[in-house]
């Protein structure tokens, strides 16, 4: 059947990593083959992922390996779409499956939160995420924001058009 891989930096944190992690469980139970990725597998959410997926922990030490490790897994596991949340973790999948070139998953990127309130972990480079967010979320088959606040705050910060921007809330 299909492999659907998730992508994300951890299992601790927010409602976004629960909400891809229910997510996940509902795809595994309709029997789909589910691969979790994680840029570090810790947190305590993990024991609430279904039994029947598949854990990849790329055991990056710092989030930018998390890319090159992605690009491998990508390369070595071919899912047939990636499911990622979060910007930079967005990004990271989107460089990678354009590495891939025509034989790149479709890709599904979620934003759960306004840039305004995420970039302020990013310090410096929170200036380089916007615009690698404009350049490469263009590329995404479907860009998911989980509300119309969200969707609306992000067709603004990265100049995307809004009706390429679905919610799902």
């Amino acid at each position: 059947g299909q492999k659907l891989a998730f992508f994300m930096r951890w299992a601790q944190g927010g409602g976004a990593e629960r909400v891809m992690i229910a997510l996940a469980n509902q795809f595994a139970q309709a029997g789909y083959a589910v691969d979790f990725v994680f840029v570090n597998a810790q947190g305590k959410f993990i024991q609430d992922l279904d039994p029947r997926i598949q854990i990849v922990d790329l055991k990056a030490k710092r989030a930018a390996f998390g890319f090159w490790h992605f690009y491998r897994y990508l390369h070595h596991h071919q899912p047939e779409t990636v499911i990622s949340a979060l910007n930079y973790i967005n990004i990271f999948a989107l460089l990678a499956s354009l590495l891939m070139g025509s034989n790149k998953p479709k890709l599904i990127i979620t934003e759960h939160g306004t840039l305004g309130a995420t970039s302020q972990d990013l310090q410096g480079r929170a200036r380089l995420v916007p615009k690698l967010m404009q350049w490469l979320y263009p590329f995404a088959r479907h860009v998911v924001a989980v509300s119309n606040g969200v969707a609306d705050d992000l067709a603004q910060q990265i100049a995307l058009p809004r009706y390429k921007i679905t919610t799902i809330y």
